[in-house]
């Protein structure tokens, strides 16, 4: 509970000092970085895994080339995670990340990087004693199969990688951050991202089979920055989920509460197959694609008024799992 009201900071503090867990434990931050010309999309990924049996718990750098659907991941000694109580900052190896920015010295089969990159202005996700973080009410439960932090919303990038031996300036480009951490990813579960719109803005959108005492539920929880200005909606505030439909191509999500109906419309892109909690190991396991377009508009309730819309190329979008669990599933 100490941890609670800073939800960006490491969790498992415990399991973490044992090297083992009795129920298999996951924590890790997705870094997105996308350079000013839009040319380069890499996500960074670190986080551990910490597994009922010693010799399968692990730290991991996990890299996604968002242009080319290529991934790695390197794992690494657990021992080599260090982490900052109640702050965003932590350590792999020689591999520094956290609020400000990170230093990169990866070396894996596929993926040679270098450099360092500093975040700036950062759009930070309020926690309040009412609600600490995304999760809401629901960050006091103590049974969650998956708890979901959204860290910065939006924030400059200024620096510069050496990718495979080829310097990639990032100055001037944008970067987004949220995490996960808990025993397990949910069994169906979409996820939408993306703050490269028209306009300068954020979005963020998910749904997922949530197990519950009472059996499961299908939860929701989204997010859209625009003009200076955080709308939320999910289960907990609430709103109501009216529609979610996936094809082959596309997926819908619509959601309204007492003032604001939100639309959303996705299509999808080929993405890589990244690593992921599974039971008591980490398997590949979830397609992301940081191409998929993004479509979406708010409408005010009451008049029927469009109050914003937008679009863009540069979304970040996963869909995984039993879709029929929390979706209408088209041919």
């Amino acid at each position: 509970m100490s941890h609670i009201y800073y939800p960006d900071s490491f969790q498992g503090a415990s399991p973490l000092k044992r090297g083992r867990s009795a129920r298999a434990y996951f924590e890790g931050w997705y870094l997105k970085h996308v350079s000013a010309d839009r040319k380069h999309r890499f996500a960074f990924i670190p986080g551990v895994f910490i597994a009922p049996e010693k010799d399968k718990s692990h730290a991991f750098f996990q890299i996604l080339d968002g242009m080319n659907a290529e991934y790695e991941y390197i794992r690494f000694p657990l021992n080599d995670f260090n982490f900052v109580k109640k702050r965003f900052q932590g350590n792999i190896s020689h591999n520094r990340f956290g609020a400000n920015g990170l230093s990169l010295d990866l070396k894996g089969k596929k993926f040679e990087i270098q450099g360092e990159l500093n975040y700036l202005n950062s759009v930070r996700f309020p926690v309040t004693w009412k609600s600490p973080g995304i999760m809401g009410p629901f960050a006091y439960t103590p049974f969650m199969e998956c708890y979901h932090g959204l860290v910065s919303l939006d924030h400059g990038l200024q620096g510069a990688l050496s990718i495979n031996g080829k310097n990639v300036d990032f100055t001037g480009g944008k970067g987004y951050i949220e995490k996960d951490w808990g025993r397990n990813f949910p069994s169906a579960y979409i996820w939408m991202q993306s703050n490269h719109f028209e306009r300068e803005g954020s979005l963020f959108a998910s749904a997922a089979r949530i197990p519950w005492i009472t059996g499961s539920f299908t939860g929701f929880i989204m997010a859209l920055y625009f003009d200076g200005a955080l709308l939320r909606f999910a289960t907990y505030t609430g709103a109501s989920l009216k529609e979610v439909k996936v094809s082959q191509k596309q997926v819908w999500m619509t959601v309204e509460d007492r003032k604001y109906r939100l639309e959303i419309e996705s299509h999808r892109s080929e993405g890589a197959v990244l690593m992921a909690p599974y039971e008591k190991e980490m398997i590949e396991r979830v397609s992301e694609t940081m191409t998929a377009r993004i479509n979406f508009q708010l409408i005010e309730r009451k008049t029927g008024k469009r109050l914003l819309e937008d679009s863009t190329d540069l979304g970040a979008l996963e869909v995984q799992g039993d879709l029929p669990q929390i979706a209408t599933v088209l041919d």
